[in-house]
């Protein structure tokens, strides 16, 4: 703990160079660093933290231009700081941009659906809960996904970020099942599981709503499993719902595989860039404290002060080393 401007060695020295300054941009011809600075504040006094702060002679603690000043409070209430945002941080902010894009635009699909504002969007609601109800759970997870990392990114809070990345693998997720359930229906027996749904899983009403909206009569024919309805009758003329359903579900299925495979890349770009940006909104290095290891305590402090006064006595003598005492 008594190591004086201790350096890790992680920084390599053309980050720690004083000839080689980061960040730290000159003021503009005719342009104070900080304008309107209060009173007994020098505008044009070097600013502190960062990474140069490991540097011999530079301050430790970031002052109100600085960069990377983060959860540091100082007196004044009104903040002069210019804002400036890294790499990093944009590139979160585009990423959770096209993630809040793609939740609302699910969203709201799903709406006019549930709606009935879409054609054959009462089929969708018999037959397809399952691909609506894990699409809806997608949409909603990546909106609050979104809008917890607009909160960190704001904020440059990197717990809010943690949690945000946490989430993304939840809404990645969240979007491969609507597609893979879709895939693997359509896929593998498709014939068969319609007509297990037609028996056993829609009853009458639900039977009814796809008989409305395909214009058809049973399944097969008429007389096989029919609702009766006021188009739908033993002496009908309308053909059986068998073919046109199997043609709608086909179509339909394989839209919704389409669309969340497609969205895949946006996911995972999504996922990435929290995992490689969400630490390094800012460069402020760790949480900006001493680590516990190097922190001065009151015995390391003891012998500095002896140390210091030791040197004293010898240079001037007991008289000055009584007198710096008294005084402090």
């Amino acid at each position: 703990s008594l190591t004086v401007n201790y350096i890790p060695q992680k920084f390599p020295n053309t980050i720690l160079s004083p000839s080689n300054p980061r960040r730290r941009r000159p003021p503009k011809r005719g342009v104070l660093a900080v304008p309107h600075a209060p009173e007994g504040v020098n505008p044009f006094a070097k600013p502190g933290g960062g990474v140069d702060a490991f540097n011999p002679h530079e301050r430790r603690i970031a002052d109100q231009a600085d960069e990377d000043y983060d959860g540091v409070q100082h007196s004044p209430l009104i903040d002069f700081r210019v804002q400036k945002w890294n790499t990093f941080k944009l590139t979160l902010f585009i990423t959770n941009t096209l993630l809040i894009l793609t939740s609302l635009s699910t969203l709201i699909l799903l709406l006019l659906t549930h709606l009935s504002l879409l054609p054959l969007s009462p089929i969708l609601l018999t037959a397809n809960t399952i691909e609506l109800s894990f699409s809806l759970l997608f949409s909603l997870l990546s909106l609050f996904t979104s809008l917890i990392g607009y909160t960190g990114i704001l904020l440059n809070n990197r717990s809010f970020l943690a949690i945000y990345t946490s989430l993304t693998f939840l809404s990645f997720i969240s979007l491969i099942i609507p597609g893979y359930t879709a895939y693997h229906r359509r896929t593998f027996n498709l014939e068969g599981k319609l007509n297990s749904q037609w028996s056993h899983s829609l009853g009458s009403l639900g039977r009814r709503v796809i008989q409305d909206q395909l214009t058809c009569c049973g399944y097969w024919s008429p007389f096989i499993e029919a609702t009766i309805s006021q188009t739908c009758y033993s002496r009908s003329v309308l053909p059986g719902c068998k073919l046109a359903y199997i043609h709608f579900q086909r179509t339909t299925l394989k839209l919704f595989y389409i669309t969340s495979f497609a969205l895949v890349p946006v996911l995972l770009a999504v996922v990435i860039a929290g995992l490689l940006c969400s630490n390094h909104v800012t460069y402020r290095f760790g949480k900006g404290m001493m680590p516990k290891a190097y922190r001065l305590e009151e015995g390391s402090v003891r012998v500095i002060v002896d140390r210091y006064l030791d040197g004293l006595r010898r240079l001037y003598g007991d008289e000055v080393v009584k007198d710096v005492r008294r005084k402090t």
